[in-house]
């Protein structure tokens, strides 16, 4: 920014030559000017600061709602399971609510869905998940969705993360030899062993 000085009429076009601007009002009033301007910024500034803020706290959704989901909580548990023998371990206690020695891919769902914060029974039966809920055809099929096997037995379990064109795929508990583990599988929707799709109403405890 140029530099600005009050000059007499008769050096205008001197002071013009060699860079200087002229003014024909009070210095004074170039400062209040200036004070005004970075005041009217100063003070955008702030509401926009203050509104932001309002807005924020107005949309912050619960944490539950937005975050915690039993596919959220299966997603943690990737990678976790038997320890120390076939249905045994730190984790398998977790997920069969205290036991051990047991089938335990119904127990991991259960955990999840607790620990979501859905109040619904405690089933240790994959089988059982088809008596509540809604059930779902596999064109409405979507994440967090639950996937019910039959398998020598029983039955088999699984929370339904991603769908792809020709399947899904799910999160499950006690599937393979030991140690069995906490993992990701891919299906198709062929798949004769699927027995049907639940969706969980949201029961909030």
């Amino acid at each position: 920014m140029l530099d600005t000085y009050i000059v007499p009429l008769h050096l205008k076009n001197k002071v013009k030559q060699i860079g200087f601007r002229e003014i024909d009002y009070d210095r004074n009033q170039v400062k209040t000017r200036k004070l005004f301007f970075w005041r009217i910024i100063a003070l955008i500034g702030w509401g926009a600061f203050f509104i932001t803020i309002l807005l924020s706290s107005c949309n912050k959704d619960p944490v539950w709602a937005s975050e915690i989901t039993p596919l959220s909580i299966a997603q943690s548990q990737i990678g976790l399971g038997e320890i120390g023998g076939n249905n045994k371990g730190i984790y398998v206690r977790q997920y069969l609510n205290g036991r051990e020695n047991l089938p335990w891919c119904a127990g991991f769902v259960s955990y999840c869905i607790k620990k979501a914060g859905y109040s619904l029974p405690y089933f240790l039966k994959a089988k059982s998940y088809l008596e509540i809920g809604k059930k779902i055809a596999r064109w409405n099929l979507s994440s967090n969705d639950i996937v019910i096997f039959s398998r020598q037995g029983g039955g088999h379990i699984g929370i339904v993360e991603q769908v792809v064109n020709n399947g899904f795929v799910s999160i499950e508990g006690n599937l393979g030899d030991y140690p069995a583990k906490v993992k990701r599988v891919n299906h198709i929707f062929e798949d004769r062993g699927i027995l049907g799709f639940v969706r969980l109403a949201r029961r909030i405890k």
